[in-house]
């Protein structure tokens, strides 16, 4: 009889505990704009504070650019679903009717071009 792996919980299965902390109005106000301008969850935010990770590696949005960057964000994942797709039937040696190579071309460049677009919304140039 096989032994099977035993799968790993998720991160969030893993947090099993529960902190309950008391704020004013005016600290959960600015918790709570802070963690939206960083794009996380209130616990996320205040888990990361508190363990004194770095919040400079989450991502800062500036609220005018929020939609764009999300907009823009989900449009990377498609191009990475689209160029995944194109990637795999070349290597099976799917028939097509188009050039493969060009296409590919064509998806990392719009990759790089929405890639950057994102950058400047966050204000950092490459």
């Amino acid at each position: 009889m096989k032994k099977r792996a035993l799968k790993k919980k998720s991160r969030k299965r893993q947090q099993t505990r529960v902190v309950t902390i008391r704020v004013t109005e005016l600290e959960y106000t600015i918790i709570k704009k802070k963690s939206q301008s960083t794009n996380t969850t209130i616990s996320n935010f205040i888990r990361t504070a508190a363990l004194g990770k770095e919040l400079s590696s989450v991502i800062i949005v500036p609220e005018i650019n929020h939609e764009a960057y999300t907009k823009l964000s989900r449009t990377n994942s498609n191009l990475n679903q689209l160029a995944h797709h194109l990637n795999s039937a070349r290597a099976i040696g799917k028939p097509r009717s188009y050039n493969p190579d060009a296409l590919i071309q064509m998806v990392n460049d719009l990759y790089m071009y929405t890639t950057e677009t994102r950058n400047m919304l966050i204000g950092k140039c490459i």
